[in-house]
């Protein structure tokens, strides 16, 4: 029993902390007048589980641009680094406080530590977001979001982001250089269901024959 009330106190400050950040966010760039758009929002489960699986990763803000797309709390999988309070400021502690699931992306045992957490993440009814790449500019998808999927039998939604890694990059002292006039645009292009299929493996195919075809209307 005390093990439920600390699982439902710790997702009641994650979810607090997504409505706050996305509020804020929103706001921010209405201020900035960013050129946001999204095209089929409507595939978006209302309710239970799903994987937000995104490519391509090129800008930090691939993450935080979801937030204004997203009504949902969904909990993200990301880099262990920000973690890092001296580095990362209170961006780690939002980290921590929405919930989301650390993972050193080169470490297999840290790797098979955060499937497991986001299963677990995803057996809760909470939607999981992963960039399917990894990290920023690499050049091939892992399987983990698709090993989520086939454990779970929760939906893979499968979003192409344009635009992002104009409007923010890194700059030689990795500091980050915005361009607020630089349109962004979140295609969310396909549903896939994992009864669908026979394998994980045959899912991660389809799914990333069907990104290939997503494209701005």
């Amino acid at each position: 029993m005390l093990g439920k009330i600390r699982l439902l106190g710790h997702d009641t400050i994650g979810w607090l902390t997504f409505k706050l950040v996305r509020t804020l966010l929103i706001l921010l760039m209405r201020v900035k007048r960013v050129k946001l758009t999204a095209t089929g929002k409507k595939l978006l489960p209302r309710q239970g589980p799903y994987i937000l699986a995104i490519a391509p990763h090129t800008s930090f803000f691939d993450g935080p641009v979801m937030f204004a797309i997203v009504r949902r709390r969904f909990v993200g999988v990301g880099m262990a680094e920000m973690l890092d309070w001296q580095k990362w400021h209170v961006f780690s502690l939002l980290f921590r406080m929405m919930g989301h699931i650390p993972v050193q992306r080169d470490n297999k045992q840290s790797r098979d530590h955060t499937l497991t957490a986001s299963i677990a993440t995803l057996r809760r009814g909470v939607p999981v977001f992963i960039a399917t790449e990894g990290g920023i500019d690499r050049d091939s998808w892992r399987d983990g979001y698709a090993r989520m999927a086939w454990e779970t039998k929760a939906p893979i939604v499968l979003v192409k982001l344009f635009g992002i890694r104009n409007f923010m990059d890194e700059g030689p002292d990795e500091e980050w250089i915005f361009d607020f006039k630089a349109p962004i645009h979140v295609a969310i292009g396909a549903v896939l269901d994992p009864h669908d299929f026979h394998s994980a493996d045959e899912l991660h195919a389809a799914a990333m024959v069907a990104h290939a075809t997503i494209a701005v209307p």
